[in-house]
């Protein structure tokens, strides 16, 4: 049989995890298969209103009118529209409400397929390769904040912020593609784009310093910050400085939103408040936070500095949101106030996870593999495994527990 060329591997490789990321979702695709989960409800009414409210001639809804029995609230005046102009695409197109939703909830695993074929495939089109941009799609952690949280909007931010986080960590980032990529993000999850800015800027400065020959770099992606809130201040200019209006308070105080008990790796924070999710906050963290060491401890590949190393710079992203969202940034989140308004900081585990795999499949293709020793081959294996179980647990989960 002839042997595949580098462009027909690459078409077929981008096919394989296309697929792939259609059956991690087809629990929900084919049987609407989700945890009995509030915040889908919710979700699931609030598409309903935005597409009415399209239809009735409003580009950008403001008003949630069957809020609080029929009373209305000005939900989407503060809510990010993304998410309800892709159901709303859906529902146009005469497709049931609960499919609707259920479609647009699965496009940020087309976007995290479009992420690992462009990161990891593309680069290295060979079946490790095509291996390694597998491993990015399952994301284990990324599909229990779908179906076991029925948070959609934040799933949504994800792929949007990894795809700016990337952009941010080239040696010159592009300002028009960081500046597009930022007001999606914006639009897509507010929390998600603040998360996306406190990983992207602390990475830059650690891997890139504050020397005279990186400041051009660093200009360079602050114009692009400004462009990007620019083009989506028409939604967060008024969302942000009127918070006031809707008791902001609700996000910080409510016992529900603690964010004490919602740090990954909780210790003092679990004997002093529990914790919400133990698998979250612990079961899925650990393999990722081994697969960022693994990349950072092990010995340096490809040509040029350890600092210019693609898959080192994602590791030391993915290290970043972790320190975000554990108990090292316990001072962070007891003096800044924007910080609390993320609720839980295990929100950074989705992006830190991401980010670790395309860092640990990318160092493995480029050589990291054939460098290894043994016992670090072993370990490298085993982490995959880990992965893989990982996965299997949240489509087991699903299967028993959804409905």
């Amino acid at each position: 049989m002839r042997e595949l060329n580098a462009p027909q591997r690459k078409l077929t490789g981008a096919c394989v995890i296309a697929g792939t990321a259609v059956v991690i979702f087809l629990q929900p695709l084919l049987f609407l298969r989700m945890l009995p989960l509030h915040d889908f409800l919710i979700h699931l009414r609030w598409a309903d209103q935005f597409y009415s409210a399209l239809q009735e001639g409003q580009l950008l809804p403001r008003w949630a009118y069957a809020s609080f029995s029929g009373l209305g609230d000005p939900t989407f005046f503060y809510y990010q529209p993304l998410f309800y102009y892709i159901s709303s695409t859906f529902l146009a197109l005469g497709i049931a409400p609960n499919r609707a939703v259920v479609l647009a909830a699965a496009m940020p695993y087309v976007l995290t397929s479009v992420i690992a074929y462009q990161t990891v495939l593309k680069p290295h089109p060979h079946k490790w390769g095509l291996a390694g941009a597998l491993l990015v799609v399952i994301s284990p952690s990324f599909l229990f904040v779908s179906t076991h949280m029925g948070l959609l909007p934040w799933t949504l931010g994800v792929p949007l912020s990894i795809w700016f986080i990337l952009e941010s960590l080239r040696q010159r980032p592009r300002i028009a593609v960081l500046a597009i990529l930022l007001c999606l993000v914006c639009l897509s999850h507010l929390l998600s784009a603040l998360m996306a800015l406190c990983c992207a800027g602390p990475s830059r400065l650690i891997l890139n310093g504050l020397a005279r020959r990186s400041l051009g770099t660093h200009i360079t992606w602050g114009v692009g910050l400004t462009i990007g809130l620019g083009l989506s201040a028409f939604f967060v200019y008024p969302a942000v400085t009127q918070l006031n209006l809707i008791n902001p308070d609700g996000w910080t105080s409510n016992r529900t939103f603690d964010w004490h008990a919602s740090m990954m790796f909780p210790t003092f924070t679990y004997a002093r408040f529990g914790a919400r999710w133990m698998a979250f906050q612990w079961f899925f963290p650990v393999v990722v936070l081994a697969m960022a060491l693994f990349v950072v401890f092990s010995p340096k590949t490809g040509s040029g500095s350890r600092n210019e190393n693609m898959a080192f710079r994602y590791a030391i992203a993915s290290l970043v949101a972790f320190g975000l969202g554990s108990e090292l940034a316990y001072p962070l989140y007891t003096y800044l106030s924007p910080l609390q308004k993320l609720q839980f900081p295990y929100r950074f585990l989705p992006i830190a996870a991401i980010m670790s795999a395309l860092a640990f499949v990318l160092h493995l293709n480029e050589g990291g593999w054939h460098r290894a020793t043994r016992p670090m081959r072993n370990i490298a294996v085993l982490l995959i495994l880990s992965y893989c179980a990982q996965a299997y647990f949240v489509q087991w989960s699903l299967y028993r527990n959804g409905k």
